[in-house]
């Protein structure tokens, strides 16, 4: 089997190691490729990466891709009868693959300009080793004394310190951009002492070229200072010793030495400083080449490809866990998951839009399911494999009566991996995908713009999610009063703490009530809600009741879920800009402090307190969403200053009255605290109000 890494790149080149598709995005950053080259530098032993030969093409349909492109980049066909699928290993062979190889050799600038194109994005750099940082005569670099016994013990936080990374673009004027030849490259690493790592195994003849250069440069400027002692201590060994040194130094500057003996000393100066260049630059660049060449990466193969998956569920990466669809994905062979869920999920489809009209509407991109690298993020990915696992049991079959299930029977782990596992084989993903895709699509819409959450991945309380997908997988009508149900059903929940604890509990509960709800099948179910409408909603002791929110350190999760209610709830709402502007949803927004914090600002009362979470102008009724541009305009203003801009609308819409306008914040006067805690309480309930009533309505 291919050991060490020499062999392993060819493999790589060739297509002889590639990666199933089901493998997600390098998610390396610098710091970490970093510390693995130092780890090969040093030869310290990495941990053992997972592969599976397969030497009959035809008994394996796994889509494949080249190790490092990303997955924008289309499929390819092993060239070879005999190739391996890496299971485990991704980073580690990609970043070495990328570091230690020159991919841009022998093509032209439009191939260099496509192949930088195809690499994710933490892959385009060039890595060098600079000199100028080495401290301690690292690898006898100052002394030119190299002794590879001293070489072998350097560990990894000794070799770091030297790893430079370069980024790389298209148009780039630097000596190490993909733009420039081979004659730019070597005379730019000359010049700033870097050794270029990329160039170590297959172009070494180029890096001993550098090296000798970068020596004999820093020896001749020796020279040319007249820093005889510095000089003669470097180059001086058994053969030339420092007698002689010195006598051609003396031959050199006496003035009654001829031109001919002064050349004959410079000469022979010159070629001993050649010399030992030469010695050190060529035992360092081979300890280094071999290092690189022969470092393992312990690779196990296996030939069962069910034995791999299974123990690829097993492995944990670079302490990255696995999620549940990366198990999923290496189960289904034949469809490609990722690529799918990113080519489909922002499609145009009918729906109902945000003035409860069916019309063709998209999901907005800002709402943030994809990583940097485009693939998906671990949350909204262990989502999408729960609404398969609802679809899944929605279609199944008693055995014992050949009837579909009741929801009444939804098993307690429905949203478990194991589930996911055990049920979701190759055809039900073929089979099912599309009506998966097009259920989330709703969903994150549903989410997105009838309920303000506008990022997947900041949303709270994400258990409350499993019943809002049971209800668009079991109700086939997703009509007005559908949505406005699934509306008041989902803030009544978040706003009466209902998912403040025990979430898996309360999740599978509702997944259950909210079907026999949809259904007219338990009236009980509508009477709670109505029941936790009026008496739970901004009324739950210690979470949403007015202590909470007015007097004591806020909830952040209520917080930005109630941000996410005051802009879903209405059509329009009006900014602090202008009387006149509104709020962009698809803009940044910000929580603004209605009373301003620079309120409380005075001498001797700094940030920190002001800042403080228990401070009384922190509390969540104080808070108000406003765009990022009204947020930089109005940041340090007075609340008079900006309530001059206000109009009943931006007023009405904010829950705020004229009194906050004219409200002078005094935290030593008690007629002020008084006044301000009237102020709070009285938006809480008026807020609490316009809840209840506009949910109430949506419930009929």
């Amino acid at each position: 089997m291919n050991n060490n890494l020499s062999e392993i790149f060819d493999l790589i080149k060739k297509n002889e190691i590639i990666l199933p598709s089901f493998q997600r995005e390098f998610v390396w950053d610098v710091l970490a490729q970093k510390s693995l080259i130092a780890s090969v530098i040093s030869n310290i032993p990495c941990t053992s990466s997972l592969l599976v030969n397969y030497k009959d093409p035809g008994s394996i349909n796994f889509l494949c891709k080249e190790i490092g492109n990303n997955l924008k980049q289309p499929y390819i066909t092993p060239s070879s009868k005999n190739y391996s699928y890496l299971l485990d290993g991704q980073q580690r062979y990609s970043t070495l693959f990328y570091a230690f190889n020159n991919i841009y050799e022998n093509l032209n600038l439009a191939q260099r300009e496509i192949k930088l194109d195809s690499i994710f994005e933490q892959l385009k750099y060039r890595w060098f080793l600079d000199l100028k940082l080495i401290n301690n005569d690292l690898f006898g670099y100052n002394s030119l004394k190299f002794d590879k016994l001293v070489a072998d013990k350097y560990l990894p936080e000794e070799i770091i310190k030297i790893i430079s990374s370069k980024k790389l673009n298209k148009t780039g004027k630097e000596f190490y951009s993909i733009n420039k030849n081979r004659s730019d490259l070597i005379s730019g690493c000359i010049e700033h002492s870097y050794v270029p790592l990329f160039w170590i195994i297959d172009f070494n003849y180029d890096v001993l070229k550098i090296l000798k250069s970068i020596q004999k440069n820093n020896l001749n400027a020796l020279y040319d200072n007249k820093e005889f002692e510095k000089l003669k201590i470097v180059i001086c060994d058994f053969t030339f010793n420092e007698s002689e040194f010195s006598k051609h130094i003396l031959i050199i500057n006496d003035k009654k030495s001829t031109d001919k003996q002064k050349k004959s000393s410079n000469d022979i100066i010159l070629e001993q400083i050649e010399k030992i260049s030469n010695e050190w630059s060529e035992k360092f660049s081979d300890f280094i080449k071999d290092r690189i060449k022969n470092y393992n990466l312990n690779p196990i193969y296996l030939e069962d490809i069910e034995k791999a998956i299974v123990t690829y569920s097993h492995i944990n990466t670079g302490g990255t866990s696995l999620t549940t669809l990366d198990l999923i994905c290496a189960t289904s062979k034949s469809t490609d998951l990722r690529k799918k869920i990113s080519e489909n999920l922002f499609n145009k489809f009918n729906f109902i839009n945000k003035e409860f009209i069916i019309s063709e509407v998209e999901l907005n991109e800002r709402f943030d399911v994809f990583t940097n690298n485009n693939g998906i993020q671990n949350n909204f990915a262990d989502f999408f494999i729960q609404v398969l696992n609802i679809i899944y049991f929605k279609n199944d079959k008693n055995p014992r009566t050949g009837k579909e299930y009741a929801i009444n029977e939804l098993p307690t782990n429905f949203s478990k991996q194991k589930y996911s596992l055990e049920k979701l084989n190759d055809d039900f993903i073929k089979n099912n995908l599309n009506y998966a895709i097009e259920i989330v699509r709703k969903i994150c819409y549903f989410l997105n713009i009838h309920c303000g959450q506008r990022k997947f991945k900041n949303i709270t309380n994400k258990l409350l999610l499993l019943p809002i997908a049971i209800a668009f997988i079991y109700i086939d009508n997703h009509d007005e009063k559908f949505i406005k149900k699934l509306i008041s059903f989902y803030w009544i929940k978040l706003f009466s703490g209902s998912y403040d604890s025990h979430q898996n509990e309360q999740s599978y509960k509702d997944c259950i009530d909210i079907i026999n709800w949809l259904l007219d099948q338990d009236p009980k179910v509508k009477e709670s809600l109505i029941h936790q409408l009026d008496n739970e909603v901004l009324s739950k002791v210690e979470f949403s009741d007015y202590l909470s929110t007015c007097t004591n350190k806020p909830n952040k999760s209520l917080e930005n879920n109630l941000m996410s209610y005051l802009l879903s709830i209405n059509n329009e709402i009006h900014d602090f800009v202008s009387s006149q502007s509104i709020i962009d949803l698809n803009e940044t927004i910000h929580h603004h402090h209605l009373i301003p914090l620079a309120t409380a600002s005075k001498i001797g009362y700094g940030t920190k307190e002001i800042r403080n979470k228990k401070h009384v102008l922190n509390v969540l009724m104080n808070i108000t969403p406003i765009s990022e541009k009204a947020n930089i305009e109005i940041g340090r203003f007075t609340l008079k200053e900006y309530g001059d801009r206000l109009s009943v609308s931006n007023i009405d819409d904010h829950h705020i009255t004229q009194d906050w306008v004219n409200f002078k914040y005094d935290d030593k006067d008690s007629h002020s605290l008084n006044k301000l805690n009237e102020l709070f309480k009285k938006r809480h309930d008026d807020i609490a109000k316009n809840i209840r009533f506009i949910l109430k309505n949506y419930l009929k």
